[in-house]
């Protein structure tokens, strides 16, 4: 069993695995060969987001590559989890901040996302981080990560 997150709240659901039986009765989990494909292919987000960015929707992205939808779909969540940990994560202690910028971005009409961006000594922007939501509301400023909370002797929120 596993818990989603759906519209309604979180559900648990069961997670099923795909099993085969041995000839001497026992079962065992079949290792499925796109899920090994992805594991191997490390540069597939790569392939995967250069073909959403032009357009590619998740199942034409998996028929490109030989794999499912969903398959791409995990693939894409892991990966972006990663990247943006790593981004979230990396040490800001050296920039020489002479101001703090946030701003908000529409890409969308429905969206906003809050961008706080340091601003060094020698005119360079610096983005420290981003934060999704509706508008430019308090709430979504003062949802930003740790990154852009504490830079210099600089404090948002």
């Amino acid at each position: 069993m596993v818990t989603i997150q759906t519209t309604s709240g979180k559900e648990r659901i069961s997670k099923r695995r795909v099993r085969e039986i041995l000839p001497n009765g026992l079962e065992r989990e079949v290792r499925l060969k796109s899920y090994s494909e992805v594991k191997r292919r490390k540069g597939m987000f790569d392939e995967v987001l250069e073909a959403i960015c032009y357009g590619a929707s998740g199942s034409g992205v998996g028929k490109m590559l030989g794999v499912s939808a969903s398959t791409v779909c995990e693939s894409w969540k892991t990966r972006s989890k990663e990247l943006l940990d790593e981004f979230r994560g990396r040490d800001l202690s050296k920039l020489d901040v002479i101001a703090l910028m946030v701003d908000g971005v529409f890409p969308g009409k429905e969206s906003c996302v809050v961008v706080a961006l340091a601003i060094d000594a020698d005119g360079n922007k610096h983005l420290l981080d981003f934060e999704e939501g509706s508008s430019e509301s308090t709430e979504v400023v003062k949802s930003l990560g740790s990154s852009a909370k504490s830079v210099g002797e600089f404090r948002l929120g």
